[in-house]
């Protein structure tokens, strides 16, 4: 004769369902904060007055050379950590005077450049007057300037 097997829970009814809503307290969402660039309006005024006193009459190609003379002599620091170090270390930066103009074309490239170089891009070129960078130096002839490493006397 077969023998039956009941459950242990036969005839147990089954319990009721609780549901608990359980969450997490409320995380503040932090907004993100664009981080400031490391330099000041008066750096750029400060750049557009050296570029006006070392290439004012030259092309906005050869502005932008002057500009990222600078910059990499910041980014290298054998001249200075900021770019008012730069600019007025001794011997160096013969055009930039605290009461040339600022040009507004100028200080607009200086802008553009400058926050070119926040972004970690790369110096740019030019076939005549900066075949390759870096470039920590430049002599001109009142028209044009050539930029190079190294200073050749």
């Amino acid at each position: 004769m077969p023998v039956e097997t009941v459950p242990a829970f036969a005839g147990v009814p089954d319990p009721p369902v609780v549901s608990i809503a359980v969450s997490a307290p409320p995380v503040a969402q932090e907004e993100a904060t664009p981080a400031l660039p490391p330099f000041s309006d008066a750096d750029v005024e400060m750049m557009a007055r050296t570029v006006w006193g070392e290439a004012r009459g030259c092309t906005p190609d050869e502005w932008r050379l002057v500009i990222w003379t600078a910059l990499q002599r910041v980014d290298d620091s054998r001249w200075g950590d900021t770019i008012e170090d730069v600019l007025t270390a001794r011997y160096q930066f013969i055009g930039y005077r605290a009461g040339n103009p600022i040009d507004p074309d100028i200080y607009a490239v200086c802008v553009e450049e400058m926050l070119k170089w926040w972004s970690g891009e790369d110096p740019p070129t030019h076939e005549a007057y900066a075949p390759s960078a870096p470039y920590f130096f430049f002599d001109g002839d009142g028209r044009n300037n050539w930029f190079r490493e190294v200073w050749r006397p």
